[in-house]
């Protein structure tokens, strides 16, 4: 399964744009789940998989579209063939800032409380465990998400932001296998995006292998 196809058929602003108002959601999102019996299960999916397609769309872009280091060279030889990543209606600096303070909230509520969360109404363990294992899960997504944005803010620094991606994806995916495991219901797209998932690291692997090189 290709998960860049988006990338490729020339409306790659119009998908990162509307997979960017998704993830505004996604301070609010957190908020949310420190207030006891706020369903907020509809909203933690959607942005998982937002995250996931989010961060492939910025890392084909880094890695094989117009945000390539040397698609930018002095005298603006590729000057039309703008980096998306850049676009105003965007915002990936503000996003992404606002996706770490994002991410805090829910490590603040998982140190809080061993749970992650306030527990469902029916007060059961397994509920109470997936509800911890997707908070968990979207927090480690939106640290991923930024350390793929500051790939392309900071080149000079790319391997050591490469490494935090791979690192992130890494506790997200052992998290959502949790979820899959706990989720008493279909498989509501965890195997799709594990799938997502491992390919990433695929791809973060082997762009760390040529940052490597001398």
């Amino acid at each position: 399964m290709n998960t860049n196809n988006s990338c490729d058929n020339g409306n790659d602003t119009d998908n990162l744009r509307q997979l960017a108002h998704t993830l505004a959601n996604a301070y609010g999102n957190a908020l949310m789940h420190e207030t006891p019996d706020t369903d907020t299960e509809a909203m933690d999916l959607r942005l998982e998989k937002t995250s996931i397609r989010f961060s492939s769309h910025m890392l084909y872009e880094i890695s094989k579209g117009h945000c390539q280091s040397d698609e930018h060279p002095d005298g603006g030889a590729t000057a039309d063939r703008t980096c998306v990543l850049d676009d105003e209606s965007i915002g990936l600096r503000g996003l992404t800032d606002m996706l770490s303070y994002a991410a805090y909230q829910l490590e603040k509520l998982e140190r809080s409380s061993p749970q992650g969360s306030a527990p469902p109404a029916d007060g059961t363990k397994t509920k109470r465990a997936l509800v911890a294992a997707r908070i968990g899960s979207l927090e480690h997504l939106y640290r991923m998400v930024v350390a793929l944005s500051r790939i392309h803010f900071d080149q000079s620094q790319g391997g050591v932001y490469l490494a935090a991606a791979r690192e992130q994806l890494g506790l997200a995916r052992r998290l959502m296998e949790n979820e899959r495991t706990l989720c008493a219901c279909s498989d509501r797209g965890y195997t799709a995006q594990l799938m997502e998932l491992s390919q990433l690291d695929n791809q973060l692997y082997d762009m760390q292998n040529v940052t490597a090189r001398p």
